[in-house]
């Protein structure tokens, strides 16, 4: 079966509906996002993905200041993920995925016994990914955590609201647990969610 992602643009099997998926209801029911905020139930068998050149040439309109979104493609405006990828043994790369239609701004802080140490501030643009130096776990595990703020820039309309503050609680035990398929192709590895609650994701064995 198809695995799907929250922010993932997707379309009704038997129908002409377009929505933007925004939560995991269990018993393979999927929430989506339709016209005018409405969200709907579906079974994931009766969902498929917008291809990402299908949804480049919906999205695509003439150059505006600002684009009303009741003449435009659903947005997605969840979908921001912090992952851990395992690139050989106990070395890992953290990636900040922005699987969204917007662009935000994200400033990410580890935090050990010594403080808080920055490492990344900066813009990521919608549908893009950005990755950080490689970690050992060794370094991670020193790590009590990571505070993220993630705040999205004014565009499509939407009202600008106050950043989104997490803390991500880093526990080596985490890293034991069973892998999961990451948004955007990336393969598979260890994902925390900054912009919604985690939600059940397919599990990779």
């Amino acid at each position: 079966m198809q695995s799907f992602n929250i922010g993932d643009k997707v379309r009704l099997v038997h129908g002409t509906e377009d929505g933007i998926v925004t939560n995991f209801l269990g018993n393979n029911l999927i929430e989506v996002e339709i016209e005018d905020g409405f969200t709907i139930p579906i079974l994931a068998s009766e969902l498929v993905k917008i291809s990402k050149i299908e949804s480049k040439t919906i999205n695509s309109t003439p150059s505006k200041p600002l684009i009303n979104t009741t003449e435009s493609a659903p947005i997605s405006k969840k979908g921001v993920y912090l992952a851990f990828i395992e690139e050989s043994k106990n070395i890992f790369s953290i990636v900040l995925i922005n699987n969204t239609d917007l662009t935000i701004l994200a400033a990410l802080d580890s935090k050990s016994d010594q403080g808080l140490n920055l490492i990344y501030a900066n813009k990521l643009e919608s549908k893009n990914l950005t990755h950080f130096k490689n970690y050992s776990l060794d370094k991670i595990s020193e790590w009590t955590g990571i505070y993220t703020r993630i705040m999205v820039c004014g565009q499509y309309n939407l009202e600008i609201k106050e950043p989104i503050v997490k803390f991500i609680k880093i526990k080596i035990s985490d890293f034991n647990d069973v892998k999961v398929e990451l948004p955007m192709d990336l393969g598979n590895g260890y994902l925390f969610p900054l912009d919604h609650e985690k939600p059940k994701i397919n599990l990779v064995e």
